[in-house]
């Protein structure tokens, strides 16, 4: 046998008796095209490591073997899933993590560079983006399908109206790009939302994580007010500080540029005590 030849998906989740559990965040996800365009659209090398999380039924983890993928290691934490995954592995070189991807160590799971292909767990999704942005030293690239409000929100320019912290960090540290849109009625059972690929590769920086994540919760906790009821009355700057970032008091959070939270949470970081939680 081989991946070719395994039983259709759809069979394989009746046959061991597979649910999709809605405190997991767990949708099954069928169709060949669609998860086969999610690893065309990651553009990741066929030699090097792809790491999946919350493979399921093994959708994905097919669709990687079928496009050539040969280094694959799928991180699940729900058992039900192992039998399956353990046929795949069967006829495939795959290495099964059974783990919560919350505590894996990526830096430890095959050899670099290491990009994430998933389709995320839609109630762990955000925590599991912060863990992969911290640890961007050890990813060379992040493709992972997302409900799309929460795609376009970290692909959104200054000025949107979805425009707002996640959107500052994901750019801060990474190039964005948003991927194929992936309708409910394409999952079983069929979540109530639309979905979106998205791919996020890092990108050398020296700003603070720990100091642009303060400066944006300070700026977004009320996102309509002027940055002289927010920042200046919370933060340790200056009419001049604001003069040399091309702002004024009288600027919104959504207004201001990506490239401007980075400046300025690099002229706070000598001024803040925050820890040492600072990306090289």
């Amino acid at each position: 046998m081989s991946i070719e030849t395994l039983p259709p998906l759809r069979d394989i989740v009746a046959q061991h008796e597979l649910v999709a559990k809605k405190r997991h965040g767990q949708n099954f996800l069928f169709d060949f095209n669609v998860l086969k365009k999610i690893v065309r659209f990651s553009g990741a090398a066929k030699q090097d490591t792809v790491v999946e999380i919350g493979p399921g039924p093994g959708g994905l983890t097919r669709a990687l073997f079928l496009e050539g993928y040969q280094n694959i290691i799928v991180i699940e934490k729900d058992p039900q899933f192992l039998d399956v995954l353990r046929d795949i592995q069967a006829v495939a070189p795959l290495q099964i993590v059974m783990q919560d991807a919350l505590t894996v160590d990526f830096s430890q799971l095959g050899q670099g560079p290491r990009h994430i292909i998933a389709n995320l767990p839609y109630n762990i999704s955000t925590p599991l983006l912060t863990r992969f942005l911290n640890a961007k030293g050890d990813i060379a690239s992040i493709t992972v399908l997302l409900q799309k409000e929460v795609s376009e929100r970290m692909a959104a320019g200054h000025g949107s109206k979805v425009y707002g912290r996640l959107s500052i960090l994901a750019q801060a540290l990474c190039d964005v790009a948003l991927g194929p849109i992936v309708s409910g009625q394409a999952f079983v059972p069929p979540p109530k939302v639309t979905s979106q690929v998205i791919r996020l590769i890092p990108k050398p920086t020296d700003v603070c994580v720990k100091t642009l994540q303060h400066v944006t919760a300070v700026a977004f906790q009320a996102r309509r007010k002027m940055i002289q009821s927010t920042l200046m009355k919370a933060l340790p700057l200056t009419p001049e500080d604001l003069e040399a970032l091309n702002l004024t008091p009288s600027h919104r959070p959504e207004q201001i540029p990506v490239s401007t939270f980075v400046a300025l949470a690099q002229l706070l970081q000598p001024r803040l005590h925050l820890g040492n939680l600072c990306l090289p």
